[in-house]
């Protein structure tokens, strides 16, 4: 920390805040390829699937 963040913290914000800077504190978004891997997890036990009974399990 600098001595100008201590005695006017305020000043200090406003200065990084005209700059545009932003913070992205967002967890667990996954990006694109890591959805990609669970896709086929979708279709599990298949797209067809019957159970006992002749009943739709999808």
């Amino acid at each position: 920390m600098t001595k100008d963040f201590i005695n006017d913290p305020g000043t200090h914000y406003q200065s990084i805040k005209n700059n545009g800077l932003s913070l992205v504190l967002t967890r667990g978004k996954p990006c694109p390829a890591q959805l990609d891997l669970s896709n086929d997890l979708l279709t599990l036990p298949g797209l067809d699937y019957v159970g006992n009974y002749s009943a739709d399990a999808n």
